[in-house]
């Protein structure tokens, strides 16, 4: 019983520490992706992203990099841009810059790894876009147009906001409720196994073992991290303890570009949007340039000498923590935001299996479809934004939770699966 007492506790002390790291950059992040989502709109990334010409490709990464996106959230939004009439290498870009990294995991990074991985992380990913947008560009067939907006789905932004404090509501609800709730469950599950990694092994434990060095232990990263779906936020605790028992930072850092990259339900998705033939390009640029950028941060290290763990905090070593007063106070508002989105999950879910169950599906005037392809609430957004387009339609609404769509209306039922399958699932 002693034993197990001490393994909760030990546990519940590296869940702490990690957290109490983090939260304060988070909630810094998530204050700025508010920002930029009110600010940016996804028709200002369309018109510069629109043109077939290369530049289109560079100006597609460039805007991927401080997006807060995950591989599941990026879906829509490259959908969009794909609808919208951007080119498919611009697309391709945008896939692979924007869930690598964000302006949240950009603070994060900067406080759990230090400023050198918190530059050279958005730089690779800005590299990465370009390098996996330009072998697009080069693969399609010359003469070949971009895309243009389809019939149904126009592609159009949702109403803009108008008045300051009607957009800082807006951005408040983006920030503190809706983009947390989107990394809730994976930055609990990253800050778990994270601490698992802490616990069960010791320090330095694979330090100089080949299968945690070098190209070996970067591939065993890229095999890892390809299906794996985590945000890059969520990320950044795995790769630091993987780093402090024994894994080069080159290796730790393929799994921070390969890990929120893309995973395993998105690809079908993906495959829809691009084909299959970008599809097999957009995973082989994944693989390449992390791979690259793993081995390029090992050269650096090796011949400057740069000790990147001299920038983790003391506290990531061990050693005793000291948090000011401030720096609590915003841990625990965080922790009280990522406990309310938990929780109305749980209320929601709960409250939407009893609705089901009192009101059937075949209901007169309610027409059910589902949906296959959604991984976050984004997308559930993205869906009832298309079927919402469709005309005749009065009413609709798609839960993330069972994967349906309930629609009210006099309206086509192919134009329906129409919109839906344009836009990407």
């Amino acid at each position: 019983m002693d034993t197990v007492l001490h393994i909760l506790n030990t546990f519940r002390g590296e869940l702490v520490t990690l957290f109490l790291d983090m939260a304060p950059y988070i909630m810094l992040g998530t204050t700025i992706a508010g920002i930029l989502h009110v600010a940016i709109r996804k028709s200002f990334v369309a018109r510069h992203a629109g043109s077939g010409n290369w530049l289109s490709v560079v100006k597609a990464s460039l805007f991927g990099v401080p997006l807060p996106l995950c591989s599941c959230g990026v879906i829509p939004t490259a959908t969009y841009l794909k609808n919208a009439g951007a080119s498919k290498p611009a697309v391709v870009s945008f896939l692979i810059s924007t869930p690598q990294t964000g302006i949240d995991s950009m603070i994060a990074t900067y406080g759990l790894m230090g400023p050198f991985m918190a530059v050279f992380r958005p730089i690779t990913a800005f590299i990465a876009g370009i390098t996996g947008g330009t072998i697009a560009h080069f693969s399609e067939k010359s003469g070949k147009t971009p895309g243009t907006p389809r019939e149904i789905h126009t592609g159009k932004d949702e109403p803009s906001v108008q008045g300051f404090f009607p957009k800082l509501r807006n951005m408040a609800a983006y920030a503190y409720f809706e983009f947390i709730d989107d990394i809730a469950v994976n930055f609990v599950i990253g800050l778990a196994a994270a601490a698992l990694i802490s616990m069960a092994i010791p320090d330095d434990y694979f330090a100089g073992r080949a299968i945690s060095q070098g190209l070996p232990g970067m591939l065993l990263m890229v095999l890892i991290g390809i299906p794996m779906y985590i945000c890059s936020t969520s990320s950044i605790p795995i790769a630091l303890a993987l780093m402090m028992k024994g894994f080069s930072p080159g290796a730790a850092f393929v799994f921070l570009m390969a890990g929120p990259a893309t995973n395993a339900a998105s690809l079908s998705v993906i495959t829809k949007v691009l084909g299959k033939k970008q599809t097999l390009l957009f995973i082989g640029s994944i693989i390449v340039t992390s791979l690259s950028g793993g081995l390029i941060l090992d050269g650096i290290i090796s011949l400057t000498g740069y000790n990147l763990m001299a920038d983790i905090p003391a506290h990531a070593h061990g050693g005793e923590t000291v948090f000011s007063w401030f720096m609590t106070g915003v841990s625990l508002v965080f922790l009280g935001l990522l406990i309310f989105v938990l929780i109305r999950r749980v209320v929601k879910r709960t409250a939407h299996r009893h609705t089901a169950e009192e009101r059937p599906v075949t209901a007169a005037g309610i027409t059910v479809l589902n949906i296959s392809g959604m991984s976050c609430r984004s997308c559930a957004a993205t869906a009832q934004d298309a079927i919402s387009r469709v005309d005749g339609i009065t009413d609709a609404e798609v839960n993330i939770e069972t994967g349906q769509a309930r629609i009210k209306g006099d309206f086509d039922k192919k134009a329906v699966i129409h919109a839906i399958e344009a836009a990407g699932y």
